[in-house]
């Protein structure tokens, strides 16, 4: 098989992608982004409605009505994703006992994602001493996506996008500069954070159009477990992507990972 040379004008490209491409296998990011996706699935949307019905005491309604929305569903997709989240017939979502299990399971996805920021920046595990920061950033997560339907009702269309961005930009900013418990200047994680942004508004772009036809065809076959499966696939391609800017951002700051087996997961 002949060996292909890059182009001199493009080996400054080639070079940048395949350190990246190291990085990635480096750091372990397709597994640390797989389960981080799943963590999510298990951390998030429990949160969520709790933090719902502790606020509105809408038990998932709203949840579902905002996914809904943000996935572009309608018909049967919809219905079948406002079934998934509807509560059983008495319960009572906030719970004390509830309410910490979903923290405690929180806390365990925001260590995933904490550990995946720190071996694409090359730094300490620092695992339980860390929760701290892990809690702040969940508040400041939640705080996103409570004002973020504001945002898009209330921001004409002009300013809207770049609004948008700004404010996703900041909370890809906040995460791991928390999360790494302000180890890592904040000038140096911006490129990445703003790509974060980018990257994942046209990841939603594209969510808009897959993802109806994926929940109608899941929940067509499987019932209200399909709808699980549809979330869960689209949870993992956010958790992919966000991998993937991380490692592009610690890459453009010219961090150099070292290999650490010996603390790993």
């Amino acid at each position: 098989m002949p060996n292909f040379e890059v182009p001199q004008r493009l080996r400054p490209a080639h070079g940048f992608i395949r350190r990246c491409y190291d990085r990635m296998l480096e750091v372990d990011g397709m597994d640390r982004a797989i389960a981080i996706g799943a963590l999510s699935f298990t951390a998030i949307f429990p949160l969520l409605i709790v933090y719902a019905s502790l606020l509105t005491r809408d038990d998932g309604n709203e949840i579902s009505d905002r996914l809904i929305d943000r996935l572009d569903l309608s018909g049967d997709a919809a219905d079948s994703l406002a079934t998934a989240f509807a509560p059983p017939l008495g319960s009572n979502t906030a719970t004390v006992i509830g309410f910490l299990l979903v923290i405690v399971t929180a806390l365990s996805f925001t260590r995933a994602v904490q550990r995946l920021y720190e071996r694409c920046w090359g730094l300490d595990r620092r695992g339980m001493r860390a929760s701290g920061w892990g809690l702040l950033w969940l508040g400041l997560l939640l705080v996103y996506i409570g004002i973020q339907p504001s945002l898009d009702l209330s921001l004409p269309r002009g300013i809207h996008l770049p609004v948008s961005l700004a404010a996703a930009s900041l909370l890809w900013l906040c995460t791991p500069y928390l999360l790494l418990g302000r180890r890592v200047s904040y000038r140096v994680l911006a490129p990445g954070a703003v790509l974060t942004a980018l990257v994942l508004t046209f990841f939603g772009v594209g969510s808009a159009i897959v993802m109806p036809e994926l929940v109608a065809s899941s929940a067509e076959q499987f019932g209200t477990i399909g709808v699980a499966f549809a979330l869960l696939s689209w949870l993992t391609g956010v958790s992919i992507t966000i991998m993937g800017c991380a490692v592009v951002g610690a890459e453009i700051a010219g961090v150099r990972t070292e290999s650490k087996d010996a603390d790993d997961d």
